[in-house]
């Protein structure tokens, strides 16, 4: 099992297999471009179910555009999720600002909900790969996130989103692995995020729309093919190594086998 078309292709050609099982994966999905709307700002953020420990970080979402909202009637947000969340701080704001999107949806819907926004929202405590924030940027969409791995290693500061200072608890390791603890997980510390800077960067992205725009398709294109192509050198060269070392330990034991 694999992910990516070219990895598996490598296997099949270079090695002649025919068990491949092709893994479905984010990076085979076209890089959308796209200019930002011109009137209101549309800002999205997919809670999903909150992850464990409430990881998404919905709540300083929420706070966030309760500010923004009441200031700027020029930004739009949109909140999707897969379980329902207190939005009485957004109340004032429904229907003509706020849209609340509370029903799970179909992978294709979710990328279009993600390539109709200006900017996406992703100010995740922790996470594996970061699955949400590529698949965004894949959509076209800069991603507000925040400034820890592997949040940072996708996210250009100012250049294909912005990046929110974190702070970590106190804490020490490892951290119960359970669904109230929001703290973190196991080993990892959670990256928390001040309510202030996440409004810092919305105000920044709304305010640097359209110049931001002039040069993040062509950085994100980049970036995102520049990724894929050092994932796939890195896969066959992991391949090619550990096929090469078995050949030799094979070798040996045969030779072994033989001499005894």
């Amino acid at each position: 099992m694999t992910p990516q078309h070219a990895c598996a292709d490598f296997l099949e050609q270079h090695f002649g297999l025919d068990n491949v099982i092709r893994n479905p994966w984010i990076t085979e999905l076209p890089i959308h471009e796209k200019q930002p709307s011109a009137d209101h700002t549309h800002l999205i953020f997919n809670a999903g179910r909150g992850g464990l420990g409430q990881r998404r970080n919905h709540q300083v979402v929420i706070d966030a555009f309760s500010k923004v909202l009441a200031d700027r009637p020029d930004v739009h947000f949109t909140l999707k999720t897969q379980t329902e969340l207190d939005v009485s701080p957004l109340a004032p704001f429904r229907g003509t600002s706020f849209s609340y999107i509370h029903k799970n949806t179909s992978y294709s819907k979710n990328l279009a909900y993600y390539r109709s926004a200006d900017f996406s929202m992703a100010p995740s405590k922790w996470e594996g790969v970061g699955f949400a924030i590529l698949e965004n940027l894949y959509c076209g969409t800069p991603v507000i996130t925040t400034d820890a791995p592997p949040m940072n290693e996708w996210v250009r500061h100012k250049e294909t989103g912005f990046l929110v200072p974190a702070t970590y608890p106190e804490v020490s390791l490892p951290i119960p692995h359970d669904r109230i603890n929001l703290q973190g997980v196991n080993w990892v510390r959670a990256a928390l995020s001040n309510v202030e800077d996440v409004i810092d960067g919305i105000h920044w992205l709304a305010d640097n729309k359209n110049n931001f725009y002039s040069n993040f398709n062509d950085i994100n294109r980049q970036e995102l093919s520049q990724r894929k192509s050092e994932f796939i050198a890195i896969f066959r060269e992991l391949i090619d190594g550990g096929l090469q070392r078995a050949r030799i330990a094979a070798d040996i034991r045969l030779a072994t086998s033989a001499i005894s």
